[in-house]
């Protein structure tokens, strides 16, 4: 089961989704690579910007695993430092 809610204003968008397989931070905190905190970041075009972010050292996941939520095209990637971020394309 997912559940959402969120916040907005003029300027941005603050959804929190609940998966099934959220879990609690540890105590002393580890690096893992599925975080319960995901970025989400407005993009004009999501392939217009695959380019850049490789040529920084991040990568998007591939074309086919764009999916739809909330009135946008959504795509993850990951920075240089493993962080997942998303891109949404209205």
């Amino acid at each position: 089961m997912q559940a959402f809610c969120g916040l907005q204003s003029p300027t941005w968008r603050l959804t929190l989704v609940q998966t099934a397989n959220a879990r609690a931070s540890t105590e002393p905190a580890t690096r893992r690579s599925q975080t319960p905190i995901k970025l989400a970041f407005a993009a004009a075009s999501i392939e217009a910007l695959r380019p850049l972010i490789e040529r920084h050292g991040g990568r998007l996941e591939p074309a086919e695993a764009q999916w739809s939520f909330r009135g946008g095209r959504r795509i993850d990637g990951i920075d240089p430092e493993g962080n997942v971020f998303q891109l949404v394309q209205n």
